[in-house]
Order: structure tokens, then C-alpha cells, then sequence
């Protein structure tokens, strides 16, 4: 919490997460569905993981290629 924030302020911003925590219900079905996304996204290879350094001259010309027809 910020510093010069009211201690009432700070009290009711807990009270509304405690609120709002109190009327969540998880069920098993979006639970697994949680579970499965999340494994998903681990298994999943993240952006820029196929490159390996700089471009080597045959695709440093493919780059170029790309560009000039998407009109960069």
C-alpha cells in the first residue's frame, strides 16, 4: 500500500478482496481446466526459442524478403 494512504482506506481495500474471495466458487471441472492450461503453457516453447543467435546470411535474406513484401 502506498505510504500516505489512510489506514481506513487500506481496510477497505482488504475488505473487498476478502469480499470478493468469499463469493468465488471453483468448481472441479474449472479446476482441471486451469490445471490443463497451465501445463500447456509450460510445454509450450516461448517466443523467440527456435533462434539461436544472429541470423545467418540465407535468413537475414529471408527477413529482407518478408519485409519487402509486407511493405516495412
Amino acid at each position: 500500500m502506498k505510504a500516505g494512504m489512510p489506514a481506513a482506506v487500506r481496510i477497505d481495500k482488504w475488505l473487498w478482496a476478502a469480499a470478493a474471495r468469499m463469493l468465488y466458487e471453483e468448481d472441479e471441472a474449472s479446476r482441471a481446466r486451469r490445471a490443463q492450461q497451465i501445463a500447456l503453457r509450460r510445454l509450450a516453447a516461448g517466443p523467440g526459442q527456435d533462434r539461436h543467435g544472429r541470423p545467418t546470411k540465407r535468413e537475414r535474406r529471408q527477413l529482407e524478403r518478408g519485409r519487402d513484401k509486407s511493405g516495412l
